[in-house]
Protein backbone atom coordinates (compact mmCIF):
# COMPACT_ATOMS: atom_id res chain seq x y z
CA UNK A 1 0.00 0.00 0.00
CA UNK A 2 2.77 2.43 0.68
CA UNK A 3 4.13 1.76 -2.76
CA UNK A 4 1.49 3.97 -4.34
CA UNK A 5 2.74 7.30 -5.65
CA UNK A 6 1.36 10.25 -3.86
CA UNK A 7 -0.78 12.56 -6.05
CA UNK A 8 1.06 15.51 -7.49
CA UNK A 9 0.06 18.81 -6.00
CA UNK A 10 0.28 21.88 -8.20
CA UNK A 11 2.33 24.55 -6.56
CA UNK A 12 1.21 27.92 -7.89
CA UNK A 13 4.61 29.34 -7.13
CA UNK A 14 6.13 26.78 -9.43
CA UNK A 15 6.56 28.33 -12.87
CA UNK A 16 6.63 24.92 -14.40
CA UNK A 17 3.41 23.82 -12.68
CA UNK A 18 1.40 24.00 -15.90
CA UNK A 19 3.74 21.58 -17.61
CA UNK A 20 3.48 19.15 -14.74
CA UNK A 21 -0.32 18.86 -15.12
CA UNK A 22 -1.95 16.11 -17.07
CA UNK A 23 -3.42 16.88 -20.49
CA UNK A 24 -7.01 17.00 -19.28
CA UNK A 25 -6.27 19.81 -16.83
CA UNK A 26 -4.30 21.65 -19.50
CA UNK A 27 -7.25 21.50 -21.90
CA UNK A 28 -9.64 22.80 -19.26
CA UNK A 29 -7.36 25.76 -18.47
CA UNK A 30 -6.90 26.58 -22.17
CA UNK A 31 -10.66 26.35 -22.74
CA UNK A 32 -11.35 28.62 -19.75
CA UNK A 33 -8.77 31.14 -21.01
CA UNK A 34 -10.24 31.11 -24.52
CA UNK A 35 -13.75 31.49 -23.07
CA UNK A 36 -12.62 34.50 -21.03
CA UNK A 37 -10.90 36.07 -24.04
CA UNK A 38 -13.98 35.41 -26.18
CA UNK A 39 -16.26 36.95 -23.55
CA UNK A 40 -14.01 40.02 -23.24
CA UNK A 41 -13.89 40.53 -27.02
CA UNK A 42 -17.63 39.88 -27.38
CA UNK A 43 -18.41 42.30 -24.52
CA UNK A 44 -16.17 44.98 -26.03
CA UNK A 45 -17.80 44.54 -29.46
CA UNK A 46 -21.28 44.65 -27.90
CA UNK A 47 -20.48 47.80 -25.94
CA UNK A 48 -19.05 49.44 -29.07
CA UNK A 49 -22.12 48.47 -31.10
CA UNK A 50 -24.54 49.77 -28.46
CA UNK A 51 -22.49 52.95 -28.00
CA UNK A 52 -22.40 53.62 -31.74
CA UNK A 53 -26.13 52.98 -32.03
CA UNK A 54 -26.93 55.30 -29.12
CA UNK A 55 -24.56 58.00 -30.43
CA UNK A 56 -26.26 57.78 -33.81
CA UNK A 57 -29.71 58.08 -32.20
CA UNK A 58 -28.61 61.11 -30.17
CA UNK A 59 -27.01 62.64 -33.28
CA UNK A 60 -30.24 62.24 -35.26
CA UNK A 61 -32.27 63.74 -32.41
CA UNK A 62 -29.91 66.70 -32.00
CA UNK A 63 -29.91 67.27 -35.75
CA UNK A 64 -33.71 67.35 -35.72
CA UNK A 65 -33.74 69.79 -32.79
CA UNK A 66 -31.20 71.99 -34.58
CA UNK A 67 -33.26 72.02 -37.80
CA UNK A 68 -36.49 72.81 -35.95
CA UNK A 69 -34.77 75.58 -33.99
CA UNK A 70 -33.29 77.03 -37.17
CA UNK A 71 -36.74 77.00 -38.82
CA UNK A 72 -38.30 78.66 -35.76
CA UNK A 73 -35.65 81.40 -35.72
CA UNK A 74 -36.06 81.96 -39.47
CA UNK A 75 -39.84 82.23 -39.06
CA UNK A 76 -39.44 84.60 -36.11
CA UNK A 77 -36.96 86.77 -38.06
CA UNK A 78 -39.19 86.85 -41.16
CA UNK A 79 -42.21 87.85 -39.08
CA UNK A 80 -40.32 90.65 -37.34
CA UNK A 81 -38.75 91.90 -40.56
CA UNK A 82 -42.21 92.00 -42.15
CA UNK A 83 -43.58 93.92 -39.17
CA UNK A 84 -40.74 96.46 -39.36
CA UNK A 85 -41.26 96.86 -43.10
CA UNK A 86 -44.97 97.58 -42.55
CA UNK A 87 -44.06 100.35 -40.05
CA UNK A 88 -41.34 101.76 -42.27
CA UNK A 89 -43.58 101.90 -45.35
CA UNK A 90 -46.44 103.75 -43.66
CA UNK A 91 -46.74 107.27 -45.10
CA UNK A 92 -47.08 108.68 -41.58
CA UNK A 93 -43.81 106.98 -40.51
CA UNK A 94 -42.02 108.38 -43.55
CA UNK A 95 -43.35 111.89 -42.86
CA UNK A 96 -42.43 111.75 -39.16
CA UNK A 97 -38.95 110.42 -39.94
CA UNK A 98 -38.38 113.28 -42.39
CA UNK A 99 -39.45 115.73 -39.66
CA UNK A 100 -37.05 114.13 -37.16
CA UNK A 101 -34.12 114.29 -39.59
CA UNK A 102 -34.23 118.10 -39.32
CA UNK A 103 -33.20 118.06 -35.62
CA UNK A 104 -29.59 118.12 -34.45
CA UNK A 105 -29.73 117.57 -30.69
CA UNK A 106 -31.37 115.21 -28.23
CA UNK A 107 -33.20 118.00 -26.36
CA UNK A 108 -34.85 119.13 -29.60
CA UNK A 109 -35.76 115.53 -30.45
CA UNK A 110 -37.24 114.88 -27.01
CA UNK A 111 -39.49 117.96 -27.24
CA UNK A 112 -40.57 117.40 -30.85
CA UNK A 113 -44.15 116.63 -31.76
CA UNK A 114 -42.87 114.10 -34.31
CA UNK A 115 -41.16 112.08 -31.54
CA UNK A 116 -44.34 111.99 -29.50
CA UNK A 117 -46.46 111.07 -32.52
CA UNK A 118 -44.22 108.23 -33.69
CA UNK A 119 -44.18 106.74 -30.19
CA UNK A 120 -47.99 106.89 -30.05
CA UNK A 121 -48.18 105.35 -33.51
CA UNK A 122 -46.01 102.39 -32.56
CA UNK A 123 -47.31 101.80 -29.01
CA UNK A 124 -50.14 99.41 -30.03
CA UNK A 125 -47.60 97.29 -31.88
CA UNK A 126 -45.35 97.18 -28.79
CA UNK A 127 -48.19 95.94 -26.65
CA UNK A 128 -49.39 93.37 -29.19
CA UNK A 129 -45.95 92.04 -30.11
CA UNK A 130 -44.36 92.45 -26.66
CA UNK A 131 -41.52 94.49 -28.13
CA UNK A 132 -39.22 96.25 -25.71
CA UNK A 133 -38.41 99.28 -27.81
CA UNK A 134 -37.61 100.78 -31.19
CA UNK A 135 -35.26 103.25 -32.81
CA UNK A 136 -34.95 105.10 -36.09
CA UNK A 137 -31.47 106.06 -37.27
CA UNK A 138 -30.11 108.78 -39.48
CA UNK A 139 -27.47 107.92 -42.10
CA UNK A 140 -24.69 108.51 -39.55
CA UNK A 141 -26.11 105.86 -37.21
CA UNK A 142 -27.49 108.32 -34.65
CA UNK A 143 -30.82 107.52 -32.97
CA UNK A 144 -33.29 110.18 -34.08
CA UNK A 145 -36.33 108.34 -32.74
CA UNK A 146 -36.55 105.87 -29.89
CA UNK A 147 -38.98 104.53 -27.35
CA UNK A 148 -36.72 106.06 -24.63
CA UNK A 149 -35.46 109.62 -24.26
CA UNK A 150 -32.04 108.55 -22.93
CA UNK A 151 -31.32 106.77 -26.22
CA UNK A 152 -31.87 109.81 -28.46
CA UNK A 153 -29.05 111.39 -30.43
CA UNK A 154 -26.65 108.61 -29.40
CA UNK A 155 -24.76 106.36 -31.78
CA UNK A 156 -26.73 103.21 -32.31
CA UNK A 157 -25.22 99.86 -31.36
CA UNK A 158 -25.76 98.58 -34.90
CA UNK A 159 -22.64 100.57 -35.86
CA UNK A 160 -20.73 97.83 -34.03
CA UNK A 161 -22.01 95.45 -36.73
CA UNK A 162 -20.81 97.15 -39.92
CA UNK A 163 -22.12 94.45 -42.27
CA UNK A 164 -25.58 94.76 -40.74
CA UNK A 165 -25.48 98.59 -40.75
CA UNK A 166 -24.36 98.68 -44.40
CA UNK A 167 -27.29 96.42 -45.34
CA UNK A 168 -29.61 98.91 -43.65
CA UNK A 169 -28.02 101.79 -45.54
CA UNK A 170 -28.58 99.81 -48.73
CA UNK A 171 -32.31 99.60 -47.94
CA UNK A 172 -32.29 95.94 -46.92
CA UNK A 173 -34.41 94.85 -43.98
CA UNK A 174 -32.49 92.64 -41.60
CA UNK A 175 -32.23 91.37 -38.02
CA UNK A 176 -29.05 92.21 -36.11
CA UNK A 177 -27.05 89.86 -33.96
CA UNK A 178 -27.83 90.07 -30.24
CA UNK A 179 -25.91 92.85 -28.47
CA UNK A 180 -25.46 93.99 -24.91
CA UNK A 181 -27.17 97.33 -24.48
CA UNK A 182 -26.68 99.87 -21.72
CA UNK A 183 -30.20 101.15 -22.39
CA UNK A 184 -32.58 99.28 -20.09
CA UNK A 185 -35.11 97.23 -21.98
Amino acid sequence: RNNATPPKVLNVNNVYGYWLMNNHHKRVIVLVLFAQIFLMVFTKMSVNTVTSYEEEKVGVALSAVLNITRQAIDSWADENINTAEVWADLPVTIRLTQDLLAFDSSSDLIKSAAQKEIRELLMPVFVGKRYQGFFILNLDGMNIASSRDNNLWMQNLTLDQPVFFNKLLGGESNISLPQISEVPL
